[in-house]
């Protein structure tokens, strides 16, 4: 199981949960038809349910005009590839992320020697940061399924 995977199909989730009506017209099993295991798809709708019991309802509201926003110098323009600049945008219209996770992003890239941030770097950062694991691997608060587990 991949992490940067489980952030890929939060992506996917909360895209679909935008589109839908209620929660209940979501079709959980292409994602298996896609090449997702259970437990990736577990995973990632169990976050969804835990962390973000209101997700329907994105923590930022982009057409909320009382909201503030900085422009990028060209420093951090350069920092992103098109690619990880059309995710966040996408992150941050779904709610997953707000200004302060971006502020974040740049932060640790730029004093971590990092300068070219890529969808993949992106979606693992994001995992480690959403799932709430620390560097060393030893998870905080919230556990990501290895994939070797038995729920009784």
């Amino acid at each position: 199981m991949q992490i940067e995977r489980i952030i890929e199909l939060v992506i996917i989730l909360m895209s679909e949960i935008h589109k839908k009506e209620s929660v209940e017209e979501l079709d959980i099993t292409k994602f298996e038809k896609a090449g997702y295991s259970n437990i990736e798809i577990s995973t990632a709708v169990s976050w969804l349910i835990d962390e973000n019991a209101n997700f329907l309802k994105p923590i930022h509201d982009l057409q909320n005009k009382d909201k503030s926003f900085r422009i990028l110098s060209q420093v951090e323009q350069d920092l992103f590839t098109v690619e990880a600049w059309g995710e966040v945008i996408q992150m941050l219209s779904l709610g997953l992320i707000n200004y302060e996770t971006i502020e974040l992003l740049i932060e640790r890239s730029l004093l971590g020697g990092i300068y070219k941030i890529d969808g993949r770097f992106l979606r693992y950062f994001l995992a480690y940061y959403l799932f709430d694991i620390n560097i060393t691997g030893y998870p905080n608060n919230r556990y990501v399924l290895a994939g070797n587990e038995t729920i009784n």
